[in-house]
């Protein structure tokens, strides 16, 4: 009974991954998308323990009908593995496609390499300590709370200079959520490359709605404007990221970086990079997506208080696609193929619209195989990305100092400071947790 238990879980999750993304829903597939993310991304791990139930089975005497099924659940798991396999090509292609064949030698700075081999990250898929990374916790940007407060991921040794700055903003629908569960392979990979990272919390919905977001995440951009020094940053180059909702709002964030919207004015709100995951980039239904009318709903009881016809300019406000006339930086967008959440086609349309109109340019990596937060634990997959998102931030930092000292785009500008010598951590106030 157990064996045919187990594979009955497994089937579950096959259809889950192969299901059809583009029917109309009448509600969040939640359970639907998690079952489909984990199977995605922990396929080795499943496969593993699969073959070891099958192997109790053929020697227990189980029936041929379970072994068949038994065997017939694993095809899912091989089919994800093998568009995990694929992922480091997908990549490197994605990055010479959108900055060019040679754009590895305009890197700021060499990747220093990986304390441990990849295979050794993927046996704990939540395991995401680095060597030389430091964390501190709970440190507050603005005067409301725990909602406000934000994690500091750094090295150890950091240059005079300074370090360059991610700033990473958490998923949830706007409604929930927290800075210490997303974006962690991301951060802690950065940390160990000589970036600091910045995760923030942000006032959630419903109980504090629409613009409270991305006014609070303009908040922290201008704190690490003014403070960030204290810490080891160098905030002259920021980049921004995030998944899902803080996909979202990474977008915003950047898109407006160049004007006052959204922010009260006391500070610095542009961005020099972006590369959201999995982000939506146009919150008002258009009547072009299946999905509409469980949109208005969602939106208009959680994060807005109010429909598209009631507040049509509060609606447009909060749409990262209706800002493409403003300076835009490079931009690195990310997006799983199977992504049941939220649906490709709104990537690869904001893809689209972006690069037609930004002077910069913009990195699109479309994932096979890809579920909504696949970054989210340690896989093959998420860890391959990661180092491809580090390559367009050093590309990005190089392009951005070039400019400003006049030098051919994409040439590594020795007067930047994270090319320094590291120096022993300077004193803080707050003490770093592992």
């Amino acid at each position: 009974m157990v064996s045919w238990l187990i594979a009955a879980a497994y089937a579950a999750m096959g259809f889950s991954l192969v299901r059809s993304r583009q029917r109309p829903l009448r509600r969040v597939p939640w359970v639907t998308f998690a079952v489909a993310m984990l199977a995605s991304e922990l396929a080795p791990q499943l496969l593993a323990v699969l073959a070891l139930v099958l192997v109790v089975a053929l020697f227990g005497g189980a029936s041929g009908w379970l072994v068949l099924l038994l065997v017939l659940s694993a095809l899912p798991l091989v089919w994800a593995m093998m568009h995990s396999s694929r992922v480091e090509r997908q990549v490197e292609k994605a990055l010479q496609d959108g900055l060019g064949k040679v754009y590895q030698s305009g890197l700021a700075a060499v990747p220093a390499g990986d304390s441990k081999p990849l295979w050794q990250r993927l046996v704990n898929p939540v395991g995401f300590a680095e060597p030389g990374v430091e964390v501190l916790r709970n440190i507050a940007y603005a005067e409301h709370g725990t909602r406000t407060q934000l994690d500091i991921y750094r090295p150890t040794q950091r240059p005079p200079g300074g370090c360059p700055v991610l700033l990473q903003i958490h998923g949830g629908a706007w409604m929930f959520g927290s800075k210490n569960e997303q974006g962690l392979p991301l951060m802690h990979y950065l940390a160990s490359q000589g970036w600091i990272c910045f995760a923030i919390n942000y006032r959630l919905a419903p109980s504090q709605p629409f613009p409270t977001q991305i006014e609070d995440c303009k908040r922290a951009l201008q704190w690490i404007r003014r403070s960030g020094g204290e810490y080891g940053a160098n905030p002259e180059f920021v980049a921004v990221s995030g998944g899902s909702a803080g996909g979202h709002l990474a977008a915003l964030t950047a898109m407006t970086g160049e004007t006052e919207l959204f922010s009260d004015g006391s500070g610095d709100t542009s961005v020099q990079a972006m590369v959201p995951f999995y982000g939506l980039y146009d919150l008002v239904p258009r009547g072009e997506q299946p999905n509409d009318e469980l949109v208005i709903g969602l939106l208009n009881q959680r994060l807005f208080h109010q429909s598209p016809e009631q507040n049509p300019a509060l609606w447009e406000s909060a749409c990262p696609i209706n800002y493409l006339s403003q300076p835009q930086p490079p931009a690195m967008v990310i997006h799983g193929e199977i992504d049941s959440l939220v649906p490709v086609a709104t990537a690869r349309d904001f893809v689209g619209q972006l690069s037609a109109s930004s002077s910069n340019p913009v990195v699109y990596l479309e994932l096979p195989g890809g579920e909504h937060s696949f970054d989210v634990p340690n896989s093959w997959r998420s860890q391959t990305v990661v180092r491809g998102v580090h390559r367009f931030l050093e590309w990005s930092r190089s392009h951005y100092y070039s400019q400003l000292d006049g030098q051919p785009s994409g040439e590594p500008n020795p007067s930047d400071p994270n090319l320094s010598e590291p120096n022993p951590s300077e004193p803080n106030s707050s003490e770093p947790q592992q």
